[in-house]
């Protein structure tokens, strides 16, 4: 996921630097389609076979194999949404609103789950309440950065061309 983070900061920021808001639309549109084909590939591919990936680490406890691929079903099958997420972080880096995207992403992602841990999981405890706050804190900072996105974007286009 970081891959395609590194290459959305990068395409986006020399392309806005070169005036070419056509390139942007298509750094990022690349970006988030690669992310989701590769992220969903590898997520599934690793649900699937959780098990023998865990038993690599972990011969002594069935307990601890199950309890893992709970988590790695869970975050692994909707981790293409992280790098969406990180491509979106990426966007606004390369259009020059890097503390944009740590906000949303320490607010969406950090604050969220704390709140989910303190709020959420003493209702219901159980291991997948626990783990279902990753995939929705992704959702939820993807929303944030998209908002976030449309907000500046007239601005930094506008920035953009002046220059």
């Amino acid at each position: 996921m970081n891959a395609f983070y590194q290459a959305a900061i990068t395409g986006v920021s020399q392309n806005y630097g070169a005036k070419n808001e056509k390139g942007i639309r298509k750094t990022v549109k690349t970006c988030a389609a690669s992310v989701t084909v590769v992220g969903f590939a590898l997520g599934l591919l690793t649900a699937i076979f959780a098990k023998p990936l865990l038993s690599i680490y972990i011969t002594d406890s069935k307990e601890a194999i199950d309890y893992g691929v709970i988590r790695m079903v869970i975050s692994g099958i909707p981790y293409f949404l992280c790098g969406i997420m990180e491509v979106q972080a990426g966007q606004l880096r390369g259009l020059g609103y890097s503390t944009t995207a740590m906000v949303n992403s320490l607010v969406g992602a950090c604050g969220f789950r704390i709140l989910w841990v303190m709020f959420i999981l003493p209702l219901h405890r159980t291991t997948e309440v626990l783990f279902i706050c990753w995939p929705i804190s992704w959702v939820l900072v993807i929303v944030m950065h998209f908002v976030c996105y449309k907000v500046v974007k007239k601005k930094a286009y506008a920035r953009m061309l002046e220059a």
